[in-house]
């Protein structure tokens, strides 16, 4: 979860960064309220017909989002970009470490205990894998039910 001072808005000239959105504030700053992952997303929009075929998108402009729930992140990628790419920020509880790690998603799974009375998920980095909502001491086997990342892998 995000937490926001509103003394600390920032007024943007109108039409800066396309239509103007009452319902849209820009910040200085966020905070982290709780010490769990955050997800890092960064999606460009998909080439138009008259781009080159094979154009790497260099060119196109790159829109980054972060989140608390993977679940919002699925949902804003399945509206459909052109390029996607998901990082994650694990504390530093979940990778041994003194400080928060910024990693590539390579492979994310739901899994569940063997008697399926709890789920979560099993995040895949170049770093290594960690587990998210489950507590692998608590419950050293677990089976995967489906993979979340990456969505190619879920037929879209």
């Amino acid at each position: 979860m995000f937490k926001v001072d509103l003394k600390q808005q920032i007024r943007m000239p109108s039409g800066l960064f396309g239509e103007e959105d009452s319902r849209i504030g820009y910040f200085r700053h966020i905070e982290f309220t709780l010490n769990e992952p955050v997800w890092l997303l960064k999606v460009s929009p998909r080439p138009s017909d008259d781009e080159e075929e094979g154009q790497d998108g260099a060119d196109r402009l790159w829109r980054q989002f972060q989140f608390c729930n993977l679940n919002d992140v699925l949902q804003v990628v399945a509206i459909g970009w052109g390029d996607v790419k998901l990082h994650v920020m694990l504390p530093a509880y979940m990778t041994g470490g003194e400080h928060p790690t910024l990693s590539p998603c390579l492979e994310i799974w739901q899994c569940e205990t063997l008697d399926g009375m709890r789920r979560g998920l099993r995040i895949k980095t170049p770093q290594g894998t960690v587990l998210d909502g489950i507590d692998a001491e608590e419950n050293p086997e677990l089976r995967a039910v489906a993979q979340l990342w990456p969505i190619a892998a879920r037929g879209n």
